[in-house]
């Protein structure tokens, strides 16, 4: 009776931490990705989620590489935005995200790497769960001394 009262003790232990997921290594996140569909947009942006997708739907991508962060806007070759010098810093993946229909998004996600250039925070942050990827976007207000959620983006790994 003991070895079954026991086992019915460790046998949850085991199930639970066996379907914890292990955060993506910085080197996993490495590539080229495209823009899918763009999820949510703060409303003091003056834009919606139906004009980003048309500007960019099909268009935009993103490179990630070990120094550099590239967005290109078009299908051009040359990037609309190039920061050279970059690291991706592990963060929370939820850290300075309050919007419920976002949080419910994201919550499934094992890993966030924010963009930094030195000490200072780019303002871009990829967030990977098992099957999808995610693009954010961020502004940092002087005035309050915080960072608002402005765009969030599904992005997929090119093979």
């Amino acid at each position: 009776m003991k070895k079954l009262l026991v086992l019915l003790l460790i046998l949850p232990i085991v199930f639970f931490t066996s379907c914890k997921k292990e955060p993506i290594p910085v080197e996993d996140i490495y590539g080229k990705y495209d823009y899918k569909d763009c999820i949510y947009i703060n409303d003091m942006l003056d834009s919606s989620t139906v004009a980003q997708n048309k500007l960019y739907k099909n268009i935009a991508r993103y490179s990630l590489t070990e120094k550099i962060y590239s967005f290109y806007a078009s299908t051009s070759n040359t990037p609309t935005m190039n920061i050279i010098g970059v690291k991706y810093v592990e963060n929370e993946v939820l850290e300075n995200i309050s919007y419920k229909p976002v949080v419910k998004l994201l919550k499934k996600a094992t890993t966030r790497y924010d963009v930094y250039k030195g000490d200072n925070s780019q303002g871009y942050s990829f967030v990977f769960s098992e099957d999808k990827a995610f693009f954010l976007e961020f502004r940092y207000f002087q005035s309050s001394q915080s960072h608002v959620l402005m765009k969030v983006v599904e992005i997929e790994k090119r093979n």
